[in-house]
């Protein structure tokens, strides 16, 4: 992955990189281009806990930290958005929210088909009917192991399954 940041921003921290110092407001949206995934949109977050790279994260909306996604912060108000690349607790960085992100799904995920949260924390699945995850589908297929998933995203949000609604 190589996106480069596309409008123009004063000491810019790279969409690849994490750094242990905040170097822009919490919350900042870019847009990126990368020469084979195309153009992507990424919010500047703080990682609260460790995030493995691809992990998909629950942006929380009131302070703008990311979490791994589990049934538990689906259910507040926040972003869904994928890591791609490792986070320390603590670093700060990019997540993806728009384009083509490569997200951590379970065994079993078949490209064309609704993701959902499951128990796994930070891992997406088709196995569940709980938490939908609206604006994201899988390009490619996980087979026997968790496995990244070439996915396609449009500003995910999450469906609540049990009351239908969206947060």
């Amino acid at each position: 992955m190589a996106y480069t940041i596309i409008q123009p921003i004063l000491g810019a921290q790279p969409i690849a990189e994490t750094s242990t110092t905040k170097k822009h407001p919490l919350g900042t949206v870019v847009n990126a281009t990368d020469e084979t995934l195309g153009e992507g949109t990424f919010i500047y977050a703080k990682a609260s806990a460790a995030v493995l790279q691809y992990d998909c994260v629950w942006v929380k909306g009131a302070t703008q930290f990311a979490a791994k996604i589990t049934d538990t912060l689906a259910k507040t108000p926040g972003d869904v958005a994928f890591a791609q690349i490792a986070f320390a607790a603590d670093d700060y960085g990019w997540f993806q929210r728009n384009g083509s992100p490569t997200v951590r799904c379970k065994p079993g995920t078949d490209q064309n088909t609704a993701l959902y949260v499951n128990a796994s924390a930070g891992t997406l699945s088709t196995a569940t009917l709980s938490n939908q995850v609206l604006g994201v589908v899988a390009v490619t297929s996980v087979t026997t192991t968790v496995g990244a998933v070439q996915c396609r995203a449009s500003f995910p949000t999450v469906m609540r399954a049990a009351s239908l609604t969206q947060i």
